[in-house]
């Protein structure tokens, strides 16, 4: 519960980043993954048997437009061999739980573009940013840093970085160059 909690918190703290559902398990995540209809599946492999592993995959299989991030646990020598990444589909990645929490979310993002991208959202406007925040999409298409951006508009950095989540939020944009190349679609 512990580790999973700190998912959920890390996830939730990237602002452009949402959990949908929880499963504990593989019964469970086939009627999450039915009725949440996710972009991403994180899953912390602690199986220990080929049954389990194969419903996992099994679902994962009946939706290959899912991404999907594979935890792995260091100290479980099996899980290796349990879980090979490629009897998945070419949109999962394989992560340690050593690894960081900036590499984690880097795993997901990641995920997430090689599973389509978020091609199933409804494509961005640019009826939907405000004025301001069309200012400030328009000085990053220009590569200016935040800095520049409050300097250029006179407000403080902290006020662009909010709009930038708005931006991001608004578009479906995971970064300032997604964010860009959207609008210009």
């Amino acid at each position: 519960m512990l580790f999973r909690d700190g998912l959920q918190q890390i996830i939730d703290d990237a602002r452009d980043l949402r959990v949908v559902a929880v499963a504990n398990t593989s019964q469970e995540l086939e009627g999450i993954v039915s009725l949440a209809d996710p972009d991403v599946v994180v899953y912390h492999t602690v199986a220990r048997n080929n049954s389990e592993c194969d419903a996992v995959r099994a679902v994962l299989a009946r939706n290959p437009c899912i991404g999907v991030v594979l935890l792995i646990t260091t100290r479980s020598p099996t899980a290796s061999s349990l879980w090979p990444a490629a009897q998945f589909s070419t949109s999962a990645l394989r992560l340690t739980t050593a690894a960081s929490s900036a590499q984690f979310l880097a795993a997901v993002r990641m995920a997430w573009l090689r599973s389509g991208g978020g091609s199933r959202a409804v494509e961005p406007t640019a009826d939907a940013l405000s004025p301001r925040e069309t200012e400030v999409i328009k000085l990053v298409a220009l590569a200016y840093t935040n800095g520049q951006i409050a300097r250029q508009l006179q407000i403080s950095e902290n006020t662009v970085k909010r709009h930038l989540r708005s931006i991001f939020r608004k578009l479906n944009a995971v970064s300032r160059i997604d964010a860009v190349n959207r609008l210009a679609r």
